[in-house]
């Protein structure tokens, strides 16, 4: 039993590297992958990657997503280096991710720092020279941070002695040299940040320090909707519209509504949660801290409501655009039902919406008006050029269509008055022409596709006997084409059963021409050929 033990504890120590470094507050997890493989003398990071033991699938998640491997790299790595996996999280983007109530899987994370990461390494020379030994901080991957905050100078995307972008996993492992030219990255030059630049600067480094960092109590269950009152409840103490918000940070309005409402749909990335706050002169870490902040999730009062209320129906009518109770709850952000629970609010709403309906009929009335004496001037303006009249011409006129020109009922009167006064063998001809390009194309024989076709009136064509006389013999002609072409699918259908060894029966004939059972029933012509096979 002793040996079986002494056997077991041998095999364990192969299993774990000589040298096994923590990591360090902040540091990415491709930096301690880096520092971990540089200090057990490992000629690259595969070789670590074996030692973890991951399947292909796995080795492929660590270089796809460098600060983000799947999950399960975590506790191969775990046990050959002795730090417990609570301890490889903060290196990673898990918590963040977590903080916003997304998924912890690579590839929501990829979605929702999709503007957010630099793909190759950012630096600070000044940190590096710093560190013994020298460690890569998680914060220098966002873009939002344009430098160090803790030295004031411009973080460095490439090599300052060769000029080489900098890959996040090396190979050789080497954390303060270029793999390119072995230039030592802690000797670069450096460029300080200005006043102006560094203030902004500080504000995201505490953001994401806050983001990344370990969770010190349970989340909501509902996280992204949690975040999203809160967001709205700055904005609304603040009295921004969505629109205006929208605008100050650059963001289409459904972006601004997704954050707020913490939807399903999730198309807010951090980028853009980055730039709310931005354009609300607040940070993430206002936005985070439900406890300090707890009053502004207490609803507006009446009086602020109103106000908000009054500003987006100014905004709308600046705008010229529709005010209805949808519109006003977009750039409000609040429901309809919470709005109509202010009398005040509602009262506003209410005489607010009756005034756009009688400016809506008002407006519709005075376009009926002009259309009315614009109709009339396309009815002289034809005459006078000896043109015939028809509903057709004058919807070609004014620009518009004919059913447009019918939604309105004076207009609808006066086209309807207008008859064909030209010869009667040349509404004949067109009548036969009309006929002729359906049949061509294959659509319907009615009287009124032949009467919009010609640009007269349905009343017009159906008081000429000898017009719909022509139309009936056409549609007569093409029912019986019709009838003959089925009852020609009918007799294939009974050749194929014939020839397969299958007695016919209507039931299996209406399945092969696609046909209803009670349809080919009623066909007089169908059933005989069933009665001349018994």
């Amino acid at each position: 039993m002793e040996t079986e033990q002494r056997v077991d504890r041998e095999r364990a120590i192969w299993k774990v590297l000589p040298l096994h470094p923590q990591p360090q507050p902040l540091e990415s997890f491709t930096s301690y992958l880096i520092r971990l493989a540089e200090a057990n003398g490992l000629q690259s990071i595969r070789e670590l990657v074996a030692l973890v033991g991951s399947p292909q699938r796995r080795r492929e998640s660590l270089y796809n997503s460098p600060d983000y491997p799947a999950p399960s790299f975590y506790a191969g790595l775990a046990h050959i280096t002795g730090c417990p996996e609570e301890r490889l999280l903060p290196t990673t983007f898990h918590f963040l991710i977590r903080r916003f109530g997304r998924s912890t899987y690579p590839h929501a994370l990829h979605q929702f720092l999709r503007k957010s990461l630099a793909s190759s390494l950012r630096y600070c020379p000044a940190c590096l020279a710093e560190c013994d030994p020298p460690s890569y901080s998680l914060l220098w991957r966002f873009l939002v941070l344009p430098g160090c905050t803790e030295h004031g100078v411009r973080l460095l995307d490439q090599c300052a002695h060769c000029g080489s972008l900098l890959p996040l996993l090396t190979s050789p492992p080497q954390l303060a040299r270029c793999p390119t030219c072995q230039g030592d990255l802690r000797t670069c030059q450096q460029t300080r940040l200005s006043d102006e630049i560094l203030q902004p600067t500080h504000r995201h480094t505490q953001d994401l320090k806050m983001l990344l960092s370990s969770l010190q109590r349970p989340l909501e269950e509902a996280q992204a909707k949690t975040i999203g009152k809160q967001c709205m409840a700055f904005r609304q103490r603040q009295g921004f519209l969505i629109t205006e918000v929208a605008n100050l940070s650059g963001q289409e309005l459904s972006v601004i509504m997704d954050i707020e409402q913490g939807s399903s749909l999730k198309k807010a990335s951090l980028d853009d949660y980055m730039r709310y706050a931005d354009a609300l002169s607040c940070s993430l870490l206002e936005v985070f801290d439900t406890d300090r902040h707890q009053e502004l999730l207490v609803p507006l009062s009446e009086e602020q409501t109103l106000k908000q209320v009054e500003a987006a129906i100014q905004q709308l009518k600046r705008q010229s655009g529709p005010i209805t109770a949808r519109t006003i709850r977009n750039l409000v952000g609040i429901s309809t039902s919470r709005l109509r629970c202010y009398p005040q609010v509602d009262s506003l709403l209410t005489e607010c919406l009756k005034g756009q309906a009688r400016q809506g009929v008002l407006m519709k009335n005075q376009r009926e008006e002009e259309l009315v004496k614009l109709v009339e001037q396309a009815i002289e303006y034809l005459r006078a050029r000896g043109s015939r009249v028809s509903q057709q011409r004058i919807a070609d006129l004014l620009g518009m269509t004919r059913s447009a020109l019918m939604v309105y009922p004076r207009v609808k009167a006066q086209l309807r008055q207008i008859a064909y006064n030209g010869p009667p063998h040349d509404l004949l001809r067109k009548v036969q022409d009309a006929i002729e390009q359906a049949q061509a194309l294959g659509t319907s024989l009615t009287h009124r596709s032949i009467s919009e076709q010609i640009g007269i009136s349905l009343g017009t064509l159906r008081g000429d006997p000898q017009a719909r006389a022509i139309i009936q013999r056409a549609q007569n002609e093409s029912r019986q084409q019709r009838e003959n072409a089925l009852v020609n699918r009918v007799e294939h259908a009974i050749a194929q059963l014939l020839l397969r060894g299958e007695k016919p029966s209507l039931p299996k004939v209406s399945q092969i021409v696609g046909r209803n059972y009670a349809s080919l029933y009623h066909r007089p012509q169908i059933r005989e050929l069933f009665l001349f096979l018994r």
